[in-house]
């Protein structure tokens, strides 16, 4: 990565703007990014980054947002982040394949050894 440039948003930022846009829209009324703006001092613009996300939050604005809406942001940051575990162990187990031939093929593991049958046991 060249010197200077932030990566751009990735499965956690998005697991995070969801989880703030679904508190958001669970609030009666609904809360709005003005609403927001008015709390935060957070630009409606910069607002409609993070939230899309186009942009990566930081940990201070995830503080604040969360304030805003009301909801904790260790909770929220916790939850998007098992989210993105669960996602990413169904896309590692969907992506294992078995090859054909081994699917058909009889275990060629052996066969337990009945009592007295070992070899030490069979040393006198």
């Amino acid at each position: 990565m060249p010197t200077g440039t932030k990566p751009g948003p990735n499965d956690l930022d998005r697991a995070i703007a969801e989880a703030i846009r679904s508190a958001m829209a669970g609030r009666t009324p609904p809360l709005r990014q003005a609403d927001i703006e008015r709390m935060t001092q957070i630009p409606q613009s910069s607002l409609s980054r993070l939230l899309k996300p186009a942009k990566t939050m930081t940990i201070q604005q995830l503080d604040e947002i969360c304030s805003a809406v009301g909801i904790d942001a260790a909770v929220v940051l916790g939850d998007a982040m098992r989210t993105v575990a669960a996602q990413q162990a169904l896309v590692a187990r969907s992506s294992r394949t078995v090859p054909a031939r081994q699917a058909h093929e009889p275990s060629r593991s052996r066969a337990p050894r009945g009592k007295g049958t070992s070899r030490a046991s069979s040393r006198h």
